[in-house]
């Protein structure tokens, strides 16, 4: 059963496309492009890219109503 999982995760992260120069950012952090947010975790961008995600602009994620 290990050995099934661990091919579909191979075959699953195959295409995933990796920069040349890669930086690994940890911790809440949010991307703004345009009107569109994406936020994660863990993210794996170019060094050199200028719209990096950052921390504050998770201030603009719309607040979860209690």
């Amino acid at each position: 059963m290990k050995k099934i999982l661990s091919i579909m995760f191979l075959i699953a992260v195959t295409g995933c496309a990796i920069p040349k120069n890669p930086e690994v950012l940890v911790g809440k952090k949010c991307l703004v492009e345009g009107d569109n947010i994406s936020y994660s975790w863990v993210w794996i961008a170019e060094k050199g890219l200028s719209n990096k995600p950052t921390a504050e602009a998770c201030n603009l994620l719309p607040k979860k109503a209690k």
